[in-house]
């Protein structure tokens, strides 16, 4: 069956895709936060 193996593989990029947004997002807060 290759649509459980996609969606695995396709919710483990949204995971990483959405983790990696949190990460850019809190940083941008952060140096916003400095500069302000």
């Amino acid at each position: 069956m290759m649509t459980s193996d996609y969606n695995v593989f396709t919710n483990s990029i949204q995971e990483s895709v959405y983790h990696g947004l949190y990460l850019i997002e809190s940083a941008a807060k952060r140096i916003g936060g400095e500069a302000a």
